[in-house]
C-alpha cells in the first residue's frame, strides 16, 4: 500500500465521505448530527484552523504510513458514522488529537466544520445557480451568509491547500499508485 494513500482523502473525498457517513447514519443519530450541524455557526479563525489542521493531519499521514494504513482502513469501515463516532475515531490516535489541539480544535469541532462548511457551500451553490430555489431545510442561513461573504477568501485557501498538496506529492514520490 502506497504511504500517501490516505493523503488525498483529507482533502476532498474525506469530506465528501463524512457528508455522506452524516446522511447515511440511522434516523435518531441524524437527527442528534443534524441538529448539532445546523446550530454550528462558521467563523474565519474556525475555518482557518480548519485548514491548518488539515495541512497538519496530512503531514502526518505522509511522515507515518502505519497511521495512515489505519486511518484509511478505519475511513474504509465508517460507512454509517454518527458525528461522535467521527470525532472519536480521529481523538482515538494521539498525533491526530495533538494537531487538533494545536489548532484550538477537537475532533467534534474538526467534523463539524468539514460538515458545516461543505453543508454551506452546497447550499450557496444551489442558491446561486437557482434564484427561486430556497435554502434547503436544516442548513444555518448564517453560514451561507458567511460562504457569501467569504467566498474568495475561501476560494484562496482551497487553492493554496490544492498547490501545498501537489508539492507535497511530489516531494514524497507522486502520491498514489
Amino acid at each position: 500500500m502506497s504511504r500517501n494513500r490516505f493523503v488525498p482523502s483529507l482533502l476532498g473525498p474525506l469530506m465528501l465521505l463524512l457528508l455522506l457517513a452524516a446522511v447515511a447514519t440511522p434516523a435518531s443519530a441524524q437527527s442528534s448530527d443534524e441538529e448539532a450541524i445546523a446550530s454550528y455557526t462558521l467563523t474565519m479563525p474556525k475555518v482557518k484552523a480548519f485548514y491548518a489542521a488539515t495541512q497538519a493531519l496530512t503531514e502526518v499521514a505522509m511522515k507515518d504510513s502505519k497511521l495512515a494504513e489505519e486511518l484509511q482502513a478505519s475511513e474504509d469501515a465508517s460507512d454509517q458514522q454518527t458525528l461522535a463516532q467521527a470525532a472519536a475515531r480521529l481523538e482515538k490516535y494521539p498525533q491526530i488529537k495533538a494537531v487538533l489541539a494545536a489548532q484550538g480544535l477537537t475532533g467534534r469541532d474538526y467534523e463539524l466544520v468539514t460538515l458545516t462548511l461543505m453543508q454551506a457551500v452546497l447550499a450557496q451553490g444551489l442558491l446561486g445557480s437557482n434564484p427561486k430555489a430556497s435554502l434547503p431545510k436544516g442548513v444555518n442561513p448564517a453560514n451561507v451568509q458567511f460562504v457569501r461573504q467569504h467566498q474568495e477568501e475561501l476560494k484562496q485557501m482551497n487553492a493554496s491547500m490544492q498547490q501545498w498538496q501537489e508539492k507535497m506529492e511530489k516531494e514524497n514520490g507522486g502520491g498514489d499508485e
